[in-house]
């Protein structure tokens, strides 16, 4: 099973738990090697989460989907509905494995999206981690969703740096990056920009940036909190000196194209 961490975000207050990294993937980009320091506390953020993806040899088989009158057993007001393994996407919300957390961690992002159902992992597709010590671990989301073009317009809609898309199926084993699907959401980034208007959209762009240089062997951290630090910026170097690239630090249009050759969504 891929590393566990949890995650505190101080967008939904103390104690919320963001569903974030996931996988093996851990492919070396030939003759690059990870520089930089480690991650800053802004880029550190996110990482291998409680509540993500499991090992498919974990389980291979799907549970039955829930069925009957709506429950709510955390007294949320919002319906926990699980999901089966149907191919189809959710945006990622917040989670949590601690029982003392269920409640703060779901509750903030549960009321900052209308729509947003939770799950309890080890009643849904099995790509999730199943528990963490004992502990069921509860997750709020918003969807399904037919395809990743329909869930990453939800990501955007929901206004939340931390969302992220992903695929209930067991061959997935990462999230399912935006930046892969659509050119319009691949602007030029740089630590310069992350104060300027648009920031939010940046977020959502560095986020699958740092995800797409996990997949390539440099963010080997996992730190996905959507912070264009100096970590970040070193491991695109990075990627630029193993690719030929003008070693700038800014991931430029160049630079995206050597990036989306880790991309494996559909």
């Amino acid at each position: 099973m891929a590393a566990l961490a949890i995650v505190v975000s101080a967008g939904l207050g103390a104690g919320a738990v963001w569903l974030f990294g996931g996988g093996d993937d851990t492919t070396q980009v030939s003759q690059v090697q990870a520089v930089g320091p480690a991650p800053s506390p802004e880029e550190a953020t996110e990482g291998d989460a409680a509540g993500e993806v499991a090992s498919s040899s974990e389980t291979s088989t799907e549970p039955e989907s829930t069925t009957g009158a709506p429950i709510d057993p955390l007294g949320l007001g919002a319906d926990m509905v699980n999901q089966g393994c149907t191919g189809e996407y959710l945006v990622m919300l917040a989670s949590s494995g601690d029982p003392a957390e269920w409640v703060p961690t779901l509750a903030p992002a549960l009321r900052a999206v209308p729509g947003a159902s939770y799950l309890v992992t080890d009643e849904s597709c099995g790509s999730f981690v199943q528990d963490i010590d004992g502990q069921r671990i509860y997750a709020a989301y918003v969807g399904p969703f037919s395809d990743l073009q329909g869930a990453c317009d939800a990501r955007a809609r929901a206004g939340l740096a931390g969302g992220y898309a992903r695929q209930l199926d067991l061959t997935k084993q990462s999230r399912s990056l935006c930046s892969c699907l659509d050119t319009a959401r691949r602007p030029r980034l740089s630590r310069s920009l992350d104060s300027e208007p648009g920031a939010f959209e940046r977020q959502l762009a560095v986020s699958d940036v740092q995800v797409l240089l996990d997949r390539a062997g440099l963010n080997t951290e996992r730190a996905y909190g959507g912070a264009f630090g100096p970590s970040t910026q070193g491991w695109v170097r990075a990627l630029q000196r193993g690719a030929g690239l003008r070693v700038s630090g800014v991931v430029d249009g160049a630079t995206w194209a050597e990036l989306l050759a880790w991309c494996d969504e559909t």
